[in-house]
């Protein structure tokens, strides 16, 4: 018995399954593999932060047009630098909702936790950087 066998086995006996990685079946190589299939050719980003769902998209092979919408100044700012040079990525400073409105933005210690909507406090006591701080 090798080495990786009897690995494999203690880790199952353990209760995991192992396998060999396949980064075909991580999620965002198989949703830009989906869209291709159906021809998606646009994305809304909304609530965008600075970009990093359109840039892993970008990583894995999408090249339709993407559309991000940030209404927050600073993260606006870093994610329109991130799309400078993509002409197919436009940015907007808004922040969608249900009808058009002036909305209270709650500003977390993290920025990719602002909201529009409240922080629950299960939320909030497990990831503490959660909290609204403006």
């Amino acid at each position: 018995m090798t080495l990786r066998d009897t690995a494999k086995q203690f880790f199952q006996r353990a209760g995991y399954d192992v396998r060999r990685f396949n980064h075909l079946n991580t999620p965002v190589v198989r949703r830009t593999l989906l869209m291709a299939h159906h021809g998606i050719d646009l994305v809304f980003d909304v609530g965008a932060n600075t970009g990093q769902y359109a840039a892993s998209l970008r990583r894995h092979g999408y090249r339709g047009r993407i559309v991000s919408f940030e209404p927050m100044t600073a993260a606006h700012a870093q994610l329109e630098a991130a799309a400078a040079a993509d002409a197919g990525w436009d940015v907007v400073r808004l922040a969608l909702g249900r009808e058009a409105a002036e909305a209270t933005l709650h500003l977390a210690a993290d920025p990719e936790c602002s909201s529009l909507l409240d922080v629950l406090p299960r939320f909030e006591a497990v990831s503490p950087d959660a909290a609204t701080v403006g």
